[in-house]
């Protein structure tokens, strides 16, 4: 966990040493006093994220995300209470963005349309099913199985914690604001990948087959928008 959250740190940190750099083109579409750079916050149903935006060129912008993801109760239904993980998780996002031409709006509006490809990781929550066999062999493996529940969990869907990473796409709208360098944005942002489960635990004793990889199913939840407010610099 440690180790993530210094990784999605070090992403701003490097993102904001290439903001030193020269620019490479004001962005099109903005009046005069925006500058390439702009830092904010992103929300949704997903979770929260401090986002920072770096402008590449006149029509493309590089997007870094790291913020919480919300938790949903406990890891594993049926477990008791004091063998619950409870808490939310941390995500970091890179994205790659560019503006389209034409877009869906007149240039003298303030809105802009823009769509990227990106890559996120992180230590989240997401959907996990056990088959009937394969809680009949970690029930094995424990000495009181019932107190993990095993039989409740078969063929259920439950949620848990772990590590996921996954590619995302990105699509949505900007407003910029004429009077101030501040932005508003919508997007949806869904995220096709991978989860890996923790392993199921009771009483200190860990079933070391019970890791599952399987497809990131909360990602999906990307096609729900998301608002980002942002100020410019």
């Amino acid at each position: 966990m440690k180790k993530l959250i210094a990784a999605i740190f070090s992403l701003f940190v490097l993102a904001s040493a290439a903001g030193a750099q020269p620019r490479f083109g004001e962005p099109r579409f903005k009046p005069d006093f925006y500058g390439s750079k702009a830092l904010g916050l992103r929300g949704g149903v997903q979770g929260v994220d401090l986002d920072y935006q770096l402008w590449t060129g006149a029509m493309s912008f590089l997007e870094f995300d790291g913020g919480m993801e919300f938790g949903h109760g406990a890891c594993w239904q049926n477990i008791p209470s004091e063998e619950v993980r409870k808490g939310s998780g941390v995500r970091g996002t890179i994205l790659y963005n560019r503006l389209l031409e034409g877009g869906f709006f007149p240039r003298s509006s303030g809105w802009t349309t823009f769509f990227g490809l990106g890559f996120t990781t992180g230590y989240v929550q997401d959907v996990v099913r056990f088959s009937r066999k394969e809680m009949d062999s970690y029930a094995s493996q424990l000495i009181d199985p019932d107190k993990l529940g095993l039989s409740e969990i078969a063929g259920k869907n439950q949620r848990a914690m772990g590590f996921m990473f996954g590619l995302c796409l990105n699509l949505g709208i900007e407003y910029s604001f004429v009077t101030v360098p501040a932005e508003i944005s919508f997007d949806v942002r869904p995220v096709f990948g991978c989860h890996v489960n923790e392993r199921l635990t009771s009483g200190g004793f860990t079933i070391e087959d019970s890791r599952k990889k399987g497809f990131y199913t909360y990602g999906l939840w990307g096609f729900i928008p998301s608002v980002s407010i942002r100020y410019s610099f």
